[in-house]
């Protein structure tokens, strides 16, 4: 690297630890949203007890890595958020997640607030949060047909800035190999409340999402419920990581072909069960006022489109009127093309 990409380099780098500092509020002043990193990675099986658990011991793995940073959680089978003084919980979650039975969904999470109040009240959504959904899916024609559960992994720009994007890299790489996902990804993103994040406090972050494609819109829970009339053989999105099991990365071609539609920039990297491509050194957000358009991600976004979903009928965020959801969905999921 010679010395205008190094100073390139840390230039961005300065740019996304600058993120942290960033706010979005509502109309009452409070935080509505933030922005930071976030893994999502989407597998079937979840109401298998391997499957649950293997989700389980991500989530493990995120509260022992992240613990300094969290301040509630939600235990599986449980409706109830409680405040974190340690991890003694995780023992004993473990034990009624093997009681839990298959169709039965799960779901359990951790998470911090913001910065803390006058009187110690808590003043807003929190730059970490790891929430799992594992369902069974149910029979043709009912409700959740298709078989698709998933994970979602909060991390702020300042820890990724300290410890860096390879380590980013290794964390997606290594729950990918654990989970065998069918696809995932991870990038910037608008970061809500991973519990209580309402359609209200989502709609003050599209302006965001319009400006900067590089971000993902921070809420993958429509996909999995526009997706159920289809099958599961549809990609979400794509960013910095996109996260392809092998069935999926044969779909477009396999690794050889993705490899020359890449390129240098675009490395492709292998876990147990898929690939993982990389989209540049390190993520981006790129910004449409200012013409900055990530080629990178372009590259990535073409070469997997053929197994994009597209066939929204009602839209993944709210968005002011009189513009219109599915609209807008779609120019966000085309953002790249």
């Amino acid at each position: 690297m010679n010395a205008s990409d190094h100073g390139r380099s840390e230039a961005k780098q300065a740019a996304i630890a600058e993120l942290d500092h960033l706010e979005i509020r509502d109309n009452q002043g409070n935080v509505a949203a933030r922005i930071g990193y976030c893994v999502t990675l989407f597998f079937d099986q979840g109401g298998t007890l391997p499957k649950r658990m293997a989700a389980f011991n991500i989530y493990k793995q995120y509260c022992h890595l992240f613990v300094d940073h969290l301040s509630h959680y939600q235990a599986p089978g449980s409706d109830s958020v409680r405040r974190l003084k340690d991890l003694s919980f995780l023992e004993s979650s473990a034990s009624k997640l093997e009681k839990i039975p298959e169709k039965e969904p799960v779901d359990f999470a951790v998470f911090s607030h913001g910065p803390t109040g006058k009187g110690g009240e808590d003043d807003g959504v929190g730059h970490f949060g790891f929430a799992a959904s594992c369902v069974a899916p149910d029979k043709p024609g009912e409700l959740m047909p298709v078989d698709r559960s998933s994970i979602s992994a909060f991390i702020s720009a300042g820890w990724v800035i300290k410890h860096g994007h390879a380590r980013l890299l290794e964390l997606v790489r290594d729950w990918s190999s654990q989970l065998e996902p069918l696809h995932g990804f991870c990038g910037l993103s608008i970061l809500f409340d991973i519990i209580y994040g309402s359609t209200a406090t989502k709609l003050h972050a599209f302006p965001y999402l319009k400006r900067f494609p590089g971000l993902h819109c921070g809420d993958s829970s429509m996909f999995t419920v526009e997706i159920q009339p289809h099958n599961s053989q549809y990609l979400f999105t794509t960013n910095w990581l996109t996260v392809l099991s092998a069935d999926f990365s044969h779909r477009v071609g396999g690794v050889e072909k993705l490899a020359a539609a890449m390129g240098e920039t675009c490395p492709i990297h292998e876990y147990s069960g898929g690939i993982i491509i990389q989209a540049g050194d390190q993520a981006q957000i790129g910004d449409v006022n200012r013409g900055l358009v990530i080629d990178d991600y372009r590259r990535v976004a073409s070469a997997v489109k053929p197994i994009r979903f597209e066939d929204y009928k009602i839209g993944l965020f709210p968005v002011p009127e009189p513009l219109d959801a599915l609209e807008e969905t779609m120019e966000w999921i085309s953002r790249f093309d």
